[in-house]
């Protein structure tokens, strides 16, 4: 048998040239009622806190039936480890330095920054299925996810909740959107911010799992003031109530796919069910996410659910990347001729079709601009620094799940060079693409997103200070339109 680190290298070199080959379509099979489309997202909801991927507490039964009702992805991984790089990923199916939404408008001293936005030259998912004849809504709760970051393109109708509404005030939207009469199909996103921190469900989930035995931690560990649970420091209190948040949003998630049941609805509707990214509690020295490439905040959730179409109970090993939900949604609708994109559909391994490794990419970009860019190939990861122009972690996950031992002393000087001249490779790809797909165009949050994003950990809170009018919420935006 060829070992891993053997296996890998070869590999990555010849797959960073097949990664930039673009997705191509089946035709339409001149179906005459297309599906209508779910897309239920959930902010920071990692895989491993499932109890459907594996986890011991209970925190998913009504997710873990959607999955059993369809198919789950066992490896699925998002292509960016903050939202707004995240999702634009998702919804454009382009790597994020393809498409240019790569920083985080938020420094850890502070200050915050104009942030890029999603270019009106990409065809969005929501763009793609307008014009297909379907009826577009979002639904979200992401300050990051504003109209004025560009990822209101496509849709007809797009409402931005506060981040404060739990999964009942989407629900009610959404069922509320739903019920319009139309003759058209339709295709709703719901983005859910229930799990995201900070770690406090509503009653009685922010103590539905009980603490197990005590996991204090270090005196140098480091806690966001937004996600500080007073004074409490003991990682199993946090561990709990951020569970807590799961199995809240899976009951909402469950009452919703009921009613939509009821509506006579679930049997002609795709539901595809993942997460932006994941959340770090304290395996790799920190808190929450943004920062790092490592599985906790790599490995998302990933369901389809089509009755007659998708087959059920049905779990898929290889793994996969976010960036293939969009052409995986435009097949399974019978779209024909999808746009440009990395992204590969995943029907061929719904169908039983294609079962071989496929390369993922990731990447995050620090609040200096320097990038550092994650590659897996099987059970082979390797993460790349930009300003060090060198690979500096090799992680062997089969023998390493935990990603606490660092592979890379055991490269010759010549393997870690094929390594480093892929991922140069790779950025210097990306930097030709970006011309064609990105924008030089941003937006600098206001006041009131300034709040918003401080009350969820992305920036310094106010120090017990009320929020500018004295009240809970932020005053009106201006800006905001629903």
């Amino acid at each position: 048998m060829i070992h891993p680190l053997r296996r890998a290298i070869p590999a990555l070199g010849l797959a960073c040239i097949l990664t930039t080959n673009w997705s191509c379509g089946n035709e339409a099979t001149g179906k005459i009622a297309p599906p209508n489309v779910l897309f239920i997202l959930i902010d920071a909801l990692r895989a491993d806190h499932l109890s459907s991927y594996g986890y011991a507490r209970k925190t998913s039964p009504h997710v873990d039936a959607l999955a059993d009702e369809g198919v789950r992805f066992e490896r699925a991984n998002c292509q960016a480890t903050w939202t707004g790089s995240s999702v634009a990923s998702i919804f454009s199916g382009l790597y994020p330095s393809t498409h240019g939404v790569i920083t985080n408008p938020t420094h850890t001293s502070g200050q915050t920054f104009a942030s890029a936005i999603l270019a009106p030259q990409v065809t969005t998912l929501a763009e793609s299925m307008k014009a297909r004849g379907y009826r577009t809504g979002a639904i979200v709760t992401n300050v990051f996810l504003r109209r004025e970051y560009g990822f209101d393109q496509g849709f007809d109708d797009y409402e931005m909740l506060e981040h404060r509404e739990h999964g009942a005030a989407v629900n009610r939207d959404a069922l509320e959107w739903i019920g319009k009469k139309s003759a058209s199909p339709f295709f709703l996103y719901l983005h859910y911010m229930d799990v995201h921190g900070p770690y406090t469900p509503p009653a009685p989930y922010d103590e539905y799992f009980k603490p197990e035995a005590p996991k204090p931690l270090p005196e140098t560990a480091v806690i966001p003031p937004n996600l500080k649970l007073g004074d409490c420091r003991d990682l199993a209190v946090y561990e709990a109530r951020y569970d807590g948040g799961i199995r809240c949003v899976d009951e909402e998630i469950g009452d919703l796919l009921k009613k939509l049941d009821g509506m006579g609805l679930a049997k002609n509707t795709l539901v595809v069910f993942t997460a932006d990214h994941g959340e770090e509690l304290y395996e790799h020295g920190g808190f929450g996410h943004g920062r790092t490439l490592y599985e906790e905040v790599l490995h998302t959730p990933l369901v389809f659910r089509l009755p007659g179409r998708v087959p059920a109970k049905k779990s898929i090993h290889t793994g996969v990347s976010a960036i293939d939900i969009y052409p995986t949604i435009l097949e399974l609708c019978d779209a024909p001729n999808p746009p440009a994109m990395h992204g590969r559909s995943l029907v061929p391994l719904i169908d039983g079709k294609d079962s071989a490794e496929r390369e993922i990419w990731a990447e995050i970009h620090l609040e200096k601009g320097q990038p550092q860019i994650c590659h897996k190939l099987d059970t082979v990861k390797s993460i790349y620094t930009l300003a060090a122009g060198e690979v500096g972690e090799y992680l062997l996950l089969g023998e390493d799940p935990a990603e606490q031992k660092n592979a890379i002393g055991r490269l010759s000087a010549p393997e870690k060079r094929v390594l480093a001249d892929a991922f140069t490779d790779y950025i210097d790809k990306r930097k030709i693409e970006a011309v064609k797909w990105s924008t030089s165009a941003t937006h600098q949050p206001s006041p009131q997103d300034v709040e918003r994003m401080k009350a969820i950990g992305y920036l310094p809170d106010t120090g017990g200070k009320p929020a500018p009018n004295g009240k809970e919420k932020p005053p009106p935006d201006p800006t905001d339109h629903h």
